[in-house]
């Protein structure tokens, strides 16, 4: 019997997250939190792992770019046509190796070495964008490049290189957070922007990193600090007007454009897993935090749960967008609206295809919890670990 193929796996983190590279990770590990580091223990099961650092609050679009540079060891290349467009620089930090040696080439045995994408949240729609560019690349980018200065990523032709996408509670149809705290919203926006501009030129960049060099308002991890670029406050608005970032991709409206621009590879698996941890209140049809939410999340959780239409816009939503995981409403975890999808219980044993959403059990897991920072897994952190063992496992079985 042929051995099961254990591709590497690729985790990536969604908004103001971080990667192993960084030394916050040895501290507090975005995969896994208080469970320890999930890549870690996943190595230790013989699955290769990995949790690599994208920009924090950075777009689709750009955090494709980071996450391409570092799986082939190459320059961060924006794209000539988007970074004129959105007046950013084209291109971005260097990594002198590839994550891991053999990414899309054969191996001795002639098969093509692949990878599986985790992305949490916002992690999510970066693998989607990824994936779209590296198998269908890009029309405006082929017509603004030279074809000698144009980025592999760009050209397209390659979405067999990835085996599998699993999006953990990322918000594939956008979250309602955003008019349902529109000042509060608004206030993080820039709020975050300033943060980087300024605690991404002191030292604490060598702790965390923002990512921020393609608008020039950080500096590259590790480099002397730029104390001078502190306060770009025209820098940070023009950031923050540009909407080439997360806090724009994460509307309503934004991941409507997202999803008229990404379509299902043929070659690859596509799974999705969705959170909840609110409570309907049966004469309303409101939601309400359940038992075991971050406390903090309360009172997003508390806001999307009444939030049950929208007059912001021309984008239609009822009262199935009431339960949330305290920061995503779950109905826009289970799948891309206009891509075709299956319930995972419907197909579990049969022949799973290729290019086509399934969509797995809701956790009871708010946004934190799903991936591993909830108290709850003290003294249960296996629990946790077995949940994405299991399903690793059965992505590779598919190979």
């Amino acid at each position: 019997m042929e051995a099961v193929r254990k591709y590497p796996n690729v985790f990536i983190h969604g908004m103001l997250g971080w990667g192993e590279r960084e030394k916050m990770y040895d501290v507090f590990p975005y995969w896994g939190m208080i469970c320890g580091s999930l890549v870690d223990k996943l190595g230790e099961k013989g699955y290769e792992s990995y949790a690599v650092k994208v920009g924090a609050i950075a777009s689709a679009w750009d955090r494709s770019c980071e996450l391409y540079a570092q799986l082939t060891g190459t320059t961060v290349d924006y794209g000539k046509a988007h970074s004129e467009k959105y007046d950013h620089a084209r291109f971005g930090r260097t990594f002198e190796k590839p994550l891991f040696e053999g990414w899309g080439k054969p191996d001795e045995n002639g098969f093509l070495n692949k990878i599986n994408l985790l992305g949490h949240s916002f992690g999510g729609a970066t693998m989607r964008m990824f994936v779209e560019l590296l198998t269908n690349g890009s029309k405006e980018e082929k017509d603004a490049t030279d074809k000698k200065d144009l980025s592999p990523l760009f050209a397209g032709g390659h979405g067999n290189w990835v085996h599998s996408l699993t999006a953990i509670s990322a918000p594939h149809n956008g979250s309602t957070i955003f008019y349902a705290l529109p000042k509060t919203m608004n206030f993080a926006r820039y709020s975050t922007f300033t943060l980087g501009n300024i605690l991404g030129n002191s030292n604490s960049n060598k702790s965390y990193d923002w990512c921020l060099e393609q608008f020039r308002l950080s500096s590259l991890p590790y480099t002397e600090p730029q104390y001078g670029n502190m306060l770009n406050t025209v820098g940070i608005k023009k950031a923050v007007d540009s909407n080439d970032h997360l806090w724009y991709d994460l509307t309503l409206h934004g991941a409507k454009e997202l999803n008229e621009k990404i379509t299902c590879c043929k070659n690859t698996y596509y799974f999705s897993i969705a959170g909840q941890m609110t409570d309907e209140d049966m004469l309303t049809g409101h939601h309400s935090h359940s038992k075991g939410m971050f406390p903090l999340l309360w009172p997003l959780a508390s806001a999307m749960g009444k939030y049950d239409h929208n007059d912001v816009n021309d984008i239609h939503i009822d009262s199935s967008w009431c339960a949330n995981d305290g920061c995503l409403n779950t109905v826009s975890g289970l799948h891309p609206e206009n891509e075709p999808f299956v319930n995972y219980k419907d197909v579990c044993g049969q022949k799973i295809k290729k290019g086509i959403w399934h969509v797995l059990p809701i956790e009871q897991a708010d946004h934190g919890k799903i991936i591993g920072g909830s108290l709850q897994f003290i003294g249960r952190s296996k629990e946790f670990v077995n949940y994405y063992l299991k399903h690793i496992e059965m992505v590779n079985s598919l190979a």
